[in-house]
């Protein structure tokens, strides 16, 4: 926490480079962000708009094990949590992935891993 809020005082006057794969220091303290791939500059942009750029991409289903297996077999699953009534997914997914799936706001690091195309399952 020490970490961020030294950054935070840092960003009104000066331009801070980050290099890091740990998404939630990034929402804390970016204004601006760019992604680099291979040496390569493949976004840059803010937050806000890497995040719009996403929207309706993210989608949750909960179900029963054997269907979120099919799922993630299937699709780019971010997250999957058991839950009381069943697994709950988070799937990256240009079109609806199953019937029951919802559209969600996505993260920022769905929205990261939606545009260098590493969208990985995390169980």
């Amino acid at each position: 926490m020490r970490f961020r809020t030294l950054l935070a005082s840092l960003t009104s006057n000066r331009i801070i480079i980050l290099s890091t794969h740990i998404i939630s220091d990034v929402e804390a303290v970016a204004s601006r962000l760019m992604i680099l791939q291979e040496g390569r500059v493949l976004v840059d942009t803010t937050p806000e708009a890497l995040l719009a750029q996403t929207v309706g991409s993210v989608w949750s289903v909960t179900t029963d094990l054997a269907t979120a297996m099919r799922l993630q077999a299937s699709y780019q699953v971010s997250t999957m949590v058991n839950q009381m009534n069943g697994i709950t997914l988070r799937i990256g997914s240009a079109t609806r992935p199953h019937e029951a799936a919802v559209v969600i706001d996505p993260s920022l690091e769905e929205a990261y891993l939606l545009a260098t195309g590493r969208l990985e399952v995390r169980v």
